[in-house]
């Protein structure tokens, strides 16, 4: 029973073969594309100019297979400006947190994730060591992060 199962299905499996080479070689044209062709194999070139996508290349100098490596950029020189004296010393005063405010925080001891409102009114995810814009998210603990803002570390809480 074994041996007629797998004799028919490897005639089978010929057939099918033969079908599918003759198909890949051009046999099922219609009759009349054959005549009006003078060579089946011939490649058109109105074909591949069609089906093609124009690509510009520009040289610029460089090599594909060596590391990119930025231009050194030119240090830009300020003219300051002759400082007036003058008797009223300015009070530095002590940079304010950051509006952002904690709107979760998903605690796992090997990566904290925070949820917060940022003071542009964009709510965004995230984690230690992250820099969004000028706030820099240091520590996430279960209930408050710390980040730096303007050169100072700050701790907001949940």
């Amino acid at each position: 029973m074994n041996r007629k199962l797998f004799i028919i299905l490897a005639v089978v499996a010929v057939a099918l073969y033969s079908y599918v080479a003759f198909i890949l070689a051009g046999g099922s044209l219609p009759k009349q594309a054959k005549r009006n062709s003078a060579n089946n194999n011939a490649v058109h070139v109105d074909k591949l100019v069609l089906n093609s996508v124009l690509v510009h290349f520009e040289n610029r100098d460089r090599d594909p297979f060596l590391p990119y490596k930025e231009k050194p950029k030119q240090p830009v020189v300020i003219q300051e400006k002759p400082k007036k004296s003058s008797a009223v010393v300015a009070v530095k005063e002590s940079p304010k947190p950051p509006s952002i405010r904690v709107t979760g925080i998903m605690w796992n001891p090997t990566s904290p994730v925070a949820m917060v409102n940022m003071p542009d009114g964009a709510s965004t995810v995230a984690k230690a060591g992250m820099t969004i814009g000028e706030v820099t998210f240091k520590k996430i603990e279960k209930n408050r992060i710390q980040v730096a803002y303007n050169g100072k570390d700050f701790w907001i809480d949940r």
